[in-house]
């Protein structure tokens, strides 16, 4: 925990997941969940909600940064926290149509193919 109340391994393993395996879509859904958080939260709590935490704050950057200034790869884990920030926040780079930062070769990040073997009723037309 921390007093931001930011799950930053989680977050990093997000960013992971996507640079080794463009797992786009699904970090985006996960991701919406701390986004949610960010409504309700209460600054005098590290953790108020069974999905721990909330997204990347650009307005609280510093506190970030005093967060992990006692760990070796700061930097990194700065500039990755936001660069999946603006990869997967507000439903995706890719939904509001600009190149995601960091990176360039994005265009395995969309969904491929389907190992379904046949459609799920809720998801039929």
């Amino acid at each position: 925990s921390n007093s931001e109340g930011l799950p930053i391994s989680h977050i990093y393993w997000l960013w992971w997941i996507i640079k080794a395996w463009g797992l786009y879509g699904f970090a985006v859904k996960r991701y919406a969940n701390l986004e949610t958080n960010v409504k309700t939260w209460d600054e005098n709590k590290t953790f108020n909600n069974w999905v721990p935490g909330v997204s990347y704050r650009p307005e609280r950057e510093a506190q970030l940064i005093e967060v992990l200034k006692d760990h070796p790869k700061r930097d990194h884990i700065v500039e990755a926290v936001k660069q999946l920030h603006q990869w997967i926040s507000n439903g995706g780079c890719l939904s509001r149509g600009e190149k995601p930062i960091g990176i360039d070769d994005y265009e395995g990040w969309e969904l491929a193919y389907d190992l379904q073997p046949s459609k799920p009723f809720p998801e039929r037309s």
